[in-house]
């Protein structure tokens, strides 16, 4: 050994020519690899050949493989070749040139091999006439079986993906599942329940196709997160050592007649998260004795007697808890309330809660009976942390972004994704309370044959979260509404308006809040986010008869 490195040694000094003695090329092969790590792109590490003699296959040595973004997949699989380690520690790729014939060739390669963790993600956009196809013209995949490996991450634009029919995924802890389209006879649940993947324990399946059934069983599942699955209309969970639950933007396909059915089986259930709307004889929750923390969806304070059947959809949840540690509301008020039923007498009861974190929407009504309302059903509370996420100013200034719209709209937090007639359209929005549908006209103005398309008589949204919303013309103005996310958006040929409170507003009605009794004689801490002293948050916090002072 000692020669080989003296010979390395000297091959390095004489690649270093005039310029003196090249220090570093003499380090210990595993120092260099360590160095070469450093680089994080595995077609960088293998250039340093050209330095001297003593990297040259340095980067063949590399435990982790990391394939910066726009490889191509041809080179993928020559990397794979000339790769010396038989062991793969870790492996990261991200490309804008999928090649399905290729992805067959080197991902079983790699499930041989992989020993740690997998990132692949495949962006399609970059080629507009690949990204038009539909899914099953983009080609399809069968997922190889990852005996070794402990974490797996697939990105996908909705390629198409069939699991493995056998094998065992047998060290896998991690798998994470982002714009698949799922097909063939293996289910996700077949292939996730304990019998073949006896070590999962954390799962998250988002923007996903083609996941109308999801059962699962899993002895060691902590955590799962489903998030904007509008096909799945059954859901059975069996997880008994389940910690957290996350469910977000599922269910939501209007198209289907069918009512979604659910039934979770968690007992050890810490965080539930659930913000979809069900039918509450169709929801079954098992005991969960150790629940922590739960949050819910949205409370329409305000609306049309449609917006009640979402309210006991959100209230359904709370109701089969006693007590809880920790529960989020959210509770909605609508820009323009007109002649709209006052809804909160829809919320009945409330568990018995240690911490209450409530957000108002309100824009510009007054919010004190529906925050008191909420508070008379919390005479145990301790802390209570309010937060005002949108305010006025910054709701116009994003409607007047906007040229040539008003809008007027629920709010709609789930609003991602949106879709305009063609699936691969796309684009990830992040949007703030009651902003949604102004997003959607700026999105949609971007492209001129949907923007065209607006101004038409008619025109049909799809979104993968949201359903379906039709826009139609009504003499001079156009009418928006959305089927199964329950906000109405009214658009109007005439100059930008914003939220606002008329003197006749009834946003302060029933008024007794402002002189019934309120005892909270546990509150021991008041927490307020986005309080800049409008007239309604001050009137609220001086109430005199109860803590607020």
């Amino acid at each position: 050994m000692g020669m080989a490195q003296s010979v390395g040694r000297r091959d390095s000094y004489a690649d270093t020519g005039a310029g003196g003695e090249d220090l570093i090329s003499a380090l210990p092969d595993d120092v260099l690899v360590h160095i070469l790590l450093q680089l994080r792109d595995a077609a960088a590490a293998a250039r340093t050949s050209i330095l001297t003699r003593r990297w040259r296959g340095l980067w063949a040595l590399l435990p982790q493989l990391t394939f910066a973004d726009g490889i191509e997949h041809h080179r993928i699989v020559s990397a794979l070749a000339a790769h010396q380690v038989p062991d793969l520690r870790g492996l990261r790729v991200a490309t804008r040139h999928a090649s399905v014939e290729y992805l067959a060739v080197w991902l079983p390669i790699v499930a041989r091999r992989l020993t740690g963790s997998m990132l692949l993600r495949v962006v399609w956009h970059d080629n507009e006439e690949v990204a038009e196809l539909e899914p099953e013209q983009r080609g399809e995949i069968l997922l190889p079986c990852f005996q070794r490996a402990t974490t797996v991450i697939l990105e996908f634009s909705f390629l198409r993906l069939a699991l493995p029919p056998s094998g065992v995924f047998a060290r896998l802890k991690v798998l994470e599942l982002v714009g698949i389209h799922l097909y063939g006879q293996c289910s996700l649940g077949n292939a996730l329940s304990s019998p073949r993947c006896p070590s999962l324990q954390i799962l998250s399946v988002q923007n996903a196709r083609g996941l109308g059934n999801f059962t699962i069983h899993s002895k060691s599942l902590l955590e799962l997160k489903l998030l904007k699955l509008p096909d799945m209309q059954q859901l059975i969970v069996g997880a008994p050592s389940l910690q957290m639950l996350i469910i977000m933007g599922c269910f939501t396909d209007g198209l289907n007649p069918s009512q979604p059915v659910a039934n979770i089986s968690a007992p050890r259930l810490e965080l539930l998260l659930w913000t979809c709307d069900f039918v509450p004889s169709s929801l079954q929750l098992g005991e969960m004795a150790h629940l922590q923390c739960l949050v819910t969806g949205n409370f329409f304070v305000y609306g049309p007697i449609s917006f009640a059947l979402q309210n006991r959809c959100c209230m359904s949840i709370p109701q089969h808890f006693e007590r809880l540690s920790v529960l989020n509301l959210y509770i909605i008020y609508p820009p323009v309330i007109g002649n709209t039923e006052y809804l909160m007498e829809d919320m009945t009861s409330l568990p018995d809660v240690t911490i209450l974190n409530l957000d108002v929407t309100a824009y510009v009504h007054s919010f004190g009976a529906s925050v008191f309302h909420v508070l008379r059903m919390c005479p145990r509370l301790k802390a209570l942390c309010l937060k005002f996420p949108v305010k006025p100013s910054q709701l116009e200034n994003h409607i007047s972004a906007v040229s040539g719209f008003d809008v007027y709209s629920w709010t709609c937090n789930l609003m991602l994704n949106v879709c305009i007639r063609r699936k691969d359209m796309m684009t990830d929005l992040d949007l703030a309370g009651g902003d949604a549908l102004a997003a959607v006209i700026s999105a949609a103005t971007r492209w001129t044959n949907t923007h065209a398309s607006l101004m038409q008589e008619k025109a049909t949204f799809l979104n993968t979260g949201v359903s379906v919303v039709s826009i139609s013309a009504l003499q001079d103005d156009l009418t928006c509404a959305v089927v199964t996310c329950h906000w109405i958006i009214l658009v109007m040929k005439a100059k930008a308006q914003t939220a606002f409170c008329s003197s006749d507003c009834i946003c302060d009605q029933p008024p007794h809040w402002k002189t019934e009794e309120l005892l909270l004689d546990r509150l021991q801490e008041v927490e307020i986010w986005g309080f800049t002293g409008t007239e309604h948050e001050v009137a609220l916090l001086k109430r005199k008869n109860g803590n607020f002072y």
